[in-house]
């Protein structure tokens, strides 16, 4: 079976005209699509660069108009998005390779919200998952993606391509200046504990982006050995196809000479 993959044509342009702190230039789109956007759980502090994009007005500059949707885990939200209920979402990569399973090439990874694995997230899954994660020392890997299905891609590149950007800029917001992603969960989840959203933020900063490289980044080299390592824990018991599951101009694929496949 193969795959069309989407041309991303203006996007890695609005990209770097938005730089390492989400400012510059915006897109110069003019359409304004509505983009409804699940979560894997309530607004908190992992989606505060989601919320202040949506809070800032960065989706409706990039040609988005983001509806976010509460949820209360990753599995309510791949539901979401595979049922046609949303057209993206805030998803576990365990939850992608088992939908990719299941329905092969049907969803694809846009964007790296975090590069490493959290305890917050990795407790939401099965026992039995968990206990053969904890097998074999788990590399760095990004545990919770932004991902859209490949037919979204193909029949509406321009929203994908503004929901990305959009996503892009608001977590550079967060990293820029962390007190803008608390007040951003805070207007979203007023009836959290403000201190305790505040450290959050503070501990994620680390994850969101990894030092040298762009927020988002789907580096493949470093997602190959976590596709080895899902294999070798006995997560699943066929290597995960980087290709399929990974795209747009935030996905760095493997360099041809160095592939193993």
């Amino acid at each position: 079976m193969s795959f069309s993959l989407p041309k991303f044509a203006a996007l890695p342009l609005a990209l770097a005209a938005l730089g390492a702190a989400g400012c510059g230039a915006q897109p110069t789109n003019t359409a304004i699509e509505t983009a409804s956007l699940a979560l894997n759980s309530a607004p908190s502090a992992i989606d505060s660069g989601v919320l202040l994009a949506q809070q800032q007005g960065w989706d409706r500059a990039a040609g988005a108009d983001l509806k976010i949707l509460s949820g209360v885990s990753s599995g309510q939200a791949l539901r979401r998005l595979t049922s046609g209920a949303s057209q993206f979402a805030l998803i576990d990569i365990a939850d992608l390779v088992a939908a990719d399973r299941r329905q092969p090439g049907k969803l694809v990874a846009l964007v790296a919200i975090v590069q490493r694995s959290l305890p917050a997230l990795s407790k939401q899954r099965p026992a039995r998952e968990r206990r053969l994660a904890s097998r074999l020392p788990a590399p760095a890997f990004p545990e919770l993606l932004l991902v859209t299905t490949r037919l979204m891609t193909i029949d509406q590149p321009a929203t994908v391509d503004a929901v990305t950007v959009a996503t892009q800029r608001g977590y550079n917001g967060v990293i820029a200046n962390p007190e803008s992603g608390v007040q951003a969960v805070m207007a979203a989840s007023p009836n959290l504990n403000e201190a305790v959203v505040r450290r959050e933020v503070i501990t994620l900063l680390p994850a969101f982006k990894l030092p040298g490289e762009r927020f988002g980044t789907l580096e493949g080299l470093r997602l190959r050995v976590w596709a080895e390592w899902e294999v070798k824990s006995g997560l699943t018991d066929q290597l995960p196809s980087l290709d399929r599951l990974f795209s747009g101009p935030l996905f760095v694929p493997i360099p041809y000479r160095l592939r193993n496949d």
